[in-house]
C-alpha cells in the first residue's frame, strides 16, 4: 500500500515505500526527510522540516507560467481560491514571490 497526498494548489506526493499496518493504523511521516516521498519529491521548508511544493494552481502536476497567469488573474482578490499559494486567503505578491517563483519548473514525482 502506497499513500498519495493531493492538495488543491500544491504538487502531490506519494510515499517512497509501502506503508505497513501498525496496530490498526497506517503511519507515514513525510515531514522528516526528502526521502520519505518518491524521488525525494518534496521541498525543504527548514533544516528539519519537509513539505509539499506550492504553486500548482491548475493542478496539472507542474508549477509553471500557466499557474502564474492564474495568480495574475486573481491578484488583489481574497478567499479560498487556487492562486492563494501560501493559504492566507489573499492573492497577492507574497504568493508569487514566496511560493511560485521559488517552485517554478518543479513537477510532481507521482508515477503514472
Amino acid at each position: 500500500l502506497f499513500v498519495v497526498v493531493l492538495h488543491r494548489n500544491h504538487l502531490g506526493l506519494i510515499t517512497s515505500g509501502p506503508v505497513t499496518l501498525m496496530t490498526d493504523t497506517y503511519e507515514w511521516d513525510f515531514s522528516s526527510s526528502a526521502g520519505q516521498a518518491h524521488n525525494s519529491g518534496q521541498k525543504q521548508l527548514n533544516p528539519a522540516l519537509w513539505g509539499m511544493y506550492g504553486g500548482d494552481a491548475n493542478a496539472d502536476g507542474t508549477v509553471n507560467l500557466t499557474d502564474k497567469t492564474l495568480w495574475g488573474n486573481g491578484a488583489g482578490t481574497s478567499g479560498y481560491v487556487l492562486p492563494d499559494f501560501n493559504l492566507d486567503s489573499q492573492i497577492d505578491n507574497n504568493d508569487k514571490n514566496d511560493i511560485w517563483i521559488d517552485n517554478d519548473g518543479v513537477s510532481s514525482e507521482i508515477p503514472n
